[in-house]
């Protein structure tokens, strides 16, 4: 890790630029994996992050859980808490490769099953080296998954990280996400807090250009398939769902209570619902001293967790910076938008729950590496600065490596920047005294 002294210049600020008493936390809205690279070195600056994520994952290892116990989606919650995860314990980090262990996609029910029961009598390979402690934690909770769960659960491609969540989960009396992430963040020592944008076992589903309503998240975020259902499934349920890659434009994601990973939703599933943000997110909002937008998925991950009621209203009304990374290069589900258009639609997102704000109170920042990013339509100067909104062009992004098609964010640059911004008195408090100078700010 380098020192702070030593990057300063890389940002453009030095240490005459920095707040007493270190600032306060970066909050992130986002999914689970994109970002993971970026959140473990910023955690490796401090461990006060925020991360507040979504629970609307249909497809990989949640689907089965989903479809089964009707509970919200758990996959970027796991993902996230491994990523925050104090790996310089060995404890811990072997309790994060147990997280991380995946029943065979493909496997023999028989094979599973048997698998299945070395894990419940304690003598499966997968539990050597792990503490008394944390394995008394694991079977338990194994324990009383399977005392619930039916004959028929697929377990192909199932992340035992999910499933020991889940069963933590559906054992408490509240039955709170918020709860089962706070006891694992202990255990994995976590160097950053968890907050699921809200518990709601619902759906998204997005309205295309054609008025066709595809509803699922793993239906159009175009990554490939849904994990371990590649066959065709029990009781002659088709599982070879693939997760589509658009062909027209998004326009409009929405909240829904069906479409779950191998429902044929009718009219009724995917009638709009409306839901509240978390309860704890405004008084988190208030305490951040950065509220990121990061690269990712951008209706899935990153509109999914903002338009929630609550969030522009708490946003807005938060004196945090806030900062929009868009993706350095192409995003399946950003198909016919331009970064201009980006911007309008998390501004819509925020000041539509917000009536009567600023847009430069739910954004000040847009944060682009002019350099190296791939941005379709190019970057809207003009159109920022009359909102308000900073231009930001700073080299954040790291050489494509194989089987990359742009060169995407580097963790270390990316990581540094928001910390440093998190501290910087450089740059105006959201909706700030200081006008924004028109064009880009080279850093």
């Amino acid at each position: 890790m380098r020192s702070i002294a030593g990057v300063l210049s890389a940002a453009g600020l030095s240490l005459e630029d920095m707040e007493e008493g270190g600032g306060g936390p970066v909050l992130f809205f986002s999914g689970g994996s994109a970002i993971k690279d970026i959140v473990r070195a910023l955690a490796d600056l401090t461990p006060s992050s925020i991360h507040v994520l979504t629970t609307f994952d249909s497809g990989g290892s949640s689907a089965e859980l989903r479809r089964t116990f009707k509970l919200p989606g758990i996959g970027d919650l796991r993902l996230r808490l491994v990523s925050l995860a104090d790996y310089s314990d060995p404890a811990v980090a072997r309790a994060c490769r147990l997280f991380e262990q995946r029943f065979p996609a493909r496997g023999e029910r028989d094979f599973l099953l048997a698998e299945w029961e070395k894990l419940l009598s304690g003598t499966h390979p997968w539990l050597e080296g792990l503490s008394a402690e944390f394995t008394e934690m694991t079977l338990s909770a194994l324990s009383g998954l399977n005392r619930i769960m039916p004959a028929d659960f697929d377990l192909r491609g199932a992340a035992l990280g999910n499933l020991i969540l889940a069963a933590d989960y559906l054992a408490g009396e509240s039955r709170s996400l918020r709860a089962t992430l706070e006891r694992f963040s202990v255990r994995f020592k976590a160097r950053g807090l968890i907050l699921p944008v809200c518990e709601e076992a619902a759906n998204l589903a997005v309205i295309l250009d054609s008025g066709r309503i595809i509803s699922g998240q793993h239906r159009f975020t175009g990554k490939g398939e849904v994990r371990g259902r590649a066959e065709t499934g029990r009781n002659g349920r088709s599982s070879g769902q693939r997760q589509g890659r658009l062909r027209e434009r998004i326009r409009k994601l929405f909240y829904c209570f069906g479409a779950l990973p191998e429902d044929r939703p009718g009219e009724e599933e995917t009638l709009p619902i409306r839901l509240e943000c978390s309860p704890e997110l405004p008084g988190l909002l208030r305490k951040a001293a950065v509220i990121c937008y990061p690269p990712g998925s951008f209706y899935s991950s990153v509109l999914a967790n903002i338009q929630l009621a609550g969030v522009g209203r708490a946003v807005t009304a938060s004196p945090g910076h806030k900062i929009y990374i868009p993706n350095p290069g192409p995003d399946p589900e950003t198909l016919g938008l331009t970064l201009r258009d980006e911007v309008e639609e998390v501004l819509r997102a925020l000041l539509e729950d917000a009536p009567g704000r600023r847009p430069d109170e739910a954004l000040n920042y847009l944060l682009i590496d002019g350099s190296a990013g791939i941005y379709n339509g190019g970057v809207p100067v003009e159109w920022c600065r009359k909102r308000g909104i900073e231009i930001i062009d700073y080299n954040f992004t790291r050489p494509a490596g194989p089987g990359e098609n742009f060169p995407p964010a580097d963790p270390v640059r990316s990581s540094l920047f928001l910390y440093l911004l998190a501290r910087s008195r450089k740059f105006p408090a959201a909706g700030g005294q200081s006008q924004p100078s028109g064009g880009c700010l080279k850093r």
